[in-house]
């Protein structure tokens, strides 16, 4: 498999509860970014923009399903002590070195992480920054000016 890098499409977005996924384990992880979700999109909040954006902290995570599809899987770093992001980032951690599944169940107030051992293969990881990465996948998705085409949209 090829590096490819910034040709890729990188979606923010979290794991589909079928998805096998890694997480890239190399990058400072976590990065903590802002963000604000508006119609089940990610935008990314400058933080210069906090004030007047209603937007929350998140640690981004790069990851790679087992179609070889990389995505930036968003976890709100903001009230640790609720079950559904603690059992987020312990599957985050854990997918750094397993294949790992997460689902929901009817009347849980966690996620299910289930490790998959039938995939052998290991992920190929991006050599683009982490930076970069992340501007391309927001790419016309940023909220940095009050008059920011996107800021006026989301307004």
């Amino acid at each position: 498999m090829v590096d490819q890098s910034l040709s890729e499409k990188y979606n923010v977005r979290r794991p589909r509860p079928t998805e096998p996924f890694r997480v890239f384990p190399d990058y400072d992880a976590p990065h903590i970014l802002y963000l604000t979700e508006i119609n089940n999109r990610f935008l990314l909040v400058h933080p210069t923009q906090t004030a007047t954006t209603k937007c929350a902290r998140y640690a981004l995570f790069l990851c790679m399903n087992d179609q070889s599809e990389y995505f930036l899987w968003p976890i709100k770093s903001e009230n640790l002590d609720n079950s559904w992001m603690k059992t987020a980032f312990e599957a985050a951690y854990l997918a750094m070195w397993n294949w790992v599944q997460v689902s929901t169940k009817n009347n849980s107030d966690k996620y299910k992480i289930d490790i998959i051992d039938s995939i052998e293969d290991n992920p190929i990881w991006p050599k683009t920054p982490y930076d970069q990465l992340v501007l391309k996948a927001f790419e016309n998705r940023i909220i940095d000016a009050c008059k920011s085409t996107v800021h006026r949209k989301v307004a």
